[in-house]
């Protein structure tokens, strides 16, 4: 079963939770182990045969970059045959196939269910500001016209699975043995979805008491007493536990910056630099040469797969530390300081929706000119309403969306000359468009 079989050391406690049966609860934070005794766990199981052909045990994560590392970490340590039997995916990508395959009949009419991205949705809800609207509108959305929006997805599901004693023998059928990393983090549709599944199937649920990540959405401290509960299974605790950093005070650290205790302190293995007062102009340099020196370090010592953060508090300085360490400085000693190739963690919404604004373009040629006109304002409005995400549009952008809008419902006459040029704009870009021999592959149209 597993591949690596030096690199894995089972102590007493993880030969126990190899041999137990039924429910578990397995606690710790980390790097102490749980994924790996996790998947260790999940290929017994498989090697003995406890699940039937045709069944998988379901590894479900919040962050698809987790679930990328789980799937890296499976190749690494099971046996291609062990690793066919598990399906890991995440706790939203799971729901949605769900829903997808049954959430109709939830609706009145069988009508396909829509998936509502982030950047329309945005679009599809600015203006509304109570929370209660919003998740009314959300609603209405998916019962009426079918689009569905993220948040809806553990709460239909759990209504789904409630009325349905079917559906949750189908899933506990296929999936009779469940995975939950991170489950401290799922809020309470998700815990009633994992409640429901658990009738028929066995649940092993990975968590870190001590973080909380998503309490923002309803992660709620009493999880874990809620499982214990509800399934009264077999505990196992790693919480002091740490393979990934094990001997240095990383966790110690990170824990205690999360609450502030770590004013004042000293800890192994971990380096605090302080940055001297600089002119404006030389502010972000600490910060390259900080970088520079840690990715010496690291191609020295021989590390392939290796990354570094930088952290910082606000969009603007992201975008200050970004252009810096993104181009060529001289410094005083008339060293030269190269550019540094990095990835930006950028909101999405605003270049989403104008891709799809580019995509109406793209079918321009297919449409009527009447047609085409009405697609791109409808487009050029849901980009106006949307590229703020969830701060919504301003007030100046606000009137311009609803001027195009009344401008397509209602044939409202453009008046001043910000709205007339607004309109000439549309139809200079519809008129270039058309104009564009298309070669018929997307990226070169593009």
């Amino acid at each position: 079963m597993v591949q690596n079989p030096d690199e894995i050391v089972l102590d007493e406690e993880r030969t126990r939770l190899m041999s137990t049966a039924g429910h578990l609860l397995v606690m710790g934070g980390p790097g102490s182990g749980k994924t790996t005794i996790a998947l260790l766990k999940a290929g017994n199981i498989i090697e003995q045969e406890q699940i039937q052909p045709g069944q998988k045990i379901l590894f479900l994560s919040f962050a698809r970059t987790t679930i990328t590392r789980v799937e890296e970490r499976a190749q690494h340590m099971l046996a291609p045959k062990i690793r066919a039997g598990i399906q890991i995916d995440t706790y939203h990508g799971f729901l949605w196939s769900l829903l997808r395959t049954h959430g109709y009949l939830l609706l009145e009419r069988a009508n396909p269910i829509q998936l509502l991205a982030p950047p329309e949705a945005a679009a599809a809800l600015a203006g509304i500001s109570e929370e209660a609207n919003r998740q009314s509108e959300k609603e209405r959305l998916f019962f009426e016209e079918g689009f569905l929006h993220f948040d809806l997805f553990a709460p239909l599901a759990a209504q789904m699975l409630k009325r349905s004693e079917a559906i949750r023998r189908i899933c506990s059928d296929a999936y009779p043995v469940l995975i939950l990393d991170e489950f401290q983090d799922t809020n309470d549709a998700e815990w009633e979805v994992i409640r429901l599944l658990g009738e028929h199937s066995t649940v092993l649920a990975l968590a870190d008491p001590e973080q909380r990540i998503y309490e923002f959405r309803g992660a709620s401290p009493e999880r874990q007493a809620h499982f214990q509960d509800r399934f009264n299974p077999s505990l196992f605790d790693f919480e002091n536990q740490n393979n990934r950093s094990n001997g240095t005070d990383i966790v110690q650290f990170g824990n205690d910056l999360l609450v502030g205790a770590n004013r004042g302190q000293k800890y192994d293995d971990v380096s605090l630099h302080l940055y001297p007062f600089r002119k404006p102009t030389s502010g972000l340099l600490d910060i390259k040469v900080h970088l520079l020196r840690r990715m010496q370090d690291i191609r020295k010592a021989g590390i392939k797969d290796w990354s570094v953060a930088i952290l910082v508090p606000s969009k603007q300085l992201m975008l200050s530390v970004s252009a810096y360490i993104g181009s060529e400085q001289t410094i005083g000693t008339g060293q030269q300081l190269p550019s540094i190739e990095h990835h930006v963690a950028l909101e999405t919404a605003g270049p989403s929706l104008a891709a799809l604004l580019i995509g109406v373009l793209l079918e321009i040629a297919s449409s009527d000119v009447a047609d085409a006109r009405i697609r791109m304002i409808r487009a050029v409005i849901g980009h106006i309403k949307g590229n703020r995400g969830e701060k919504g549009p301003t007030q100046a952008s606000a009137k311009v969306a609803k001027f195009l809008e009344e401008h397509i419902e209602n044939e409202r006459k453009a008046r001043g000359s910000n709205q007339k040029a607004i309109l000439a704009s549309v139809d200079d870009i519809l008129k270039a468009c058309d104009a564009i021999q298309l070669t018929g592959d997307p990226a070169t149209d593009w």
